[in-house]
């Protein structure tokens, strides 16, 4: 199923979806409007998609080596 720029669902296959946009492209301005929204829909599923790492929050107790010890953050003051 696809979208089209009026926002109405196609359904069909590859030979279908040429058909509707060589009628629906008829102009620069037109195809430049469906390759934003074919943009639009690859980058909106790839967001969806890959797991984001750069959301992950820091933990603010973890410690950077595993041997520190409250102590030695005491002495270090």
């Amino acid at each position: 199923m696809w979208k089209t720029a009026n926002n109405t669902h196609f359904e069909g296959g590859t030979e279908e979806l040429d058909k509707h946009l060589s009628t629906t492209i008829t102009t620069e301005n037109d195809l430049e409007q469906q390759v934003n929204l074919f943009s639009e829909a690859v980058q909106s599923a790839c967001w969806r998609t890959f797991q984001n790492t750069t959301t992950r929050k820091k933990k603010k107790n973890k410690k950077s080596v595993p041997w520190w010890t409250d102590r030695l953050t005491l002495m270090r003051k």
